[in-house]
């Protein structure tokens, strides 16, 4: 079993007492389980964790050969379009990985990207359901029955997209009625960041800048900007918006 990483900034200072143990062995214990790389925006899991809860992810061997066959299918017209055209990575990756340990201990498991087929309690997140499969849609157009039959499982205890677009993806592919309580759109967020700059209290237009990815134009509307002015800023306030490569 490889290395198991921990959230350190909210364990430390309870390290340091030990009247305090009880503490930690009353906190929930999370295990990320990413379908190839983790996403930056998890990073505000084990910076910022929930009150009460601490994440786990691990690096083995085969997350280091992961790292290198996603880098090199960016690279590698082979792997690229043999490979990845061809074959549901996602969810192949998730069925081998079925008898694959987890850290001693953990509560939940938080799949990304991907589902799990080990008998434990999971949840799910994804931008589009289709990623659950792989790359492609046609990959999930011909594996969706066995992922529409692992997220309607006991197991799976929540499906967790992070915009109003990944949860219609799913309620468009799938046949999921009698299951929408388990879907619940929780955006992604991050920590604050400080900026040099000072704005003015009593300016009355908010300028937001959407820069969107490298790889995939556009994705304004799949990446929740839609509704983003209407969740930061309230309704009577004028929001100008500029987008970068949409």
């Amino acid at each position: 079993m490889g290395k198991v990483l921990k959230a350190r900034s909210p364990l430390r200072p309870l390290l340091r007492d030990r009247t305090t143990e009880y503490r930690i062995s009353a906190m929930k214990t999370v295990y990320l389980d990413t379908a190839w790389i983790r996403h930056s925006l998890h990073n505000t899991l084990f910076s910022h964790p929930p009150s009460g809860y601490q994440f786990l992810t691990q690096t083995p061997r085969w997350e280091k050969t992961s790292r290198f066959m996603w880098e090199a299918g960016r690279s590698s017209p082979i792997i690229r379009n043999v490979i990845i055209r061809r074959v549901p990575v996602n969810l192949y990756k998730s069925y081998f990985e079925r008898y694959r340990k987890i850290p001693e201990g953990t509560d939940l498991t938080y799949c990304s990207s991907r589902v799990s087929f080990r008998k434990e309690s999971w949840v799910v997140d994804f931008e589009a359901v289709s990623q659950l499969a792989g790359s492609y849609f046609r990959h999930f157009e011909r594996h969706k029955k066995t992922i529409e039959k692992l997220l309607k499982s006991e197991c799976c205890k929540k499906i967790l997209p992070p915009t109003e677009a990944a949860k219609n993806s799913l309620l468009q592919n799938l046949d999921f009625e009698g299951y929408e309580h388990k879907l619940e759109v929780i955006p992604w967020v991050t920590s604050k960041k400080s900026f040099a700059k000072e704005f003015a209290d009593d300016r009355e237009t908010v300028k937001l800048l959407f820069v969107g990815s490298s790889n995939i134009a556009g994705q304004f509307v799949v990446k929740g900007g839609a509704g983003g002015d209407r969740n930061v800023y309230p309704a009577q306030e004028e929001i100008s918006l500029f987008r970068v490569g949409h």
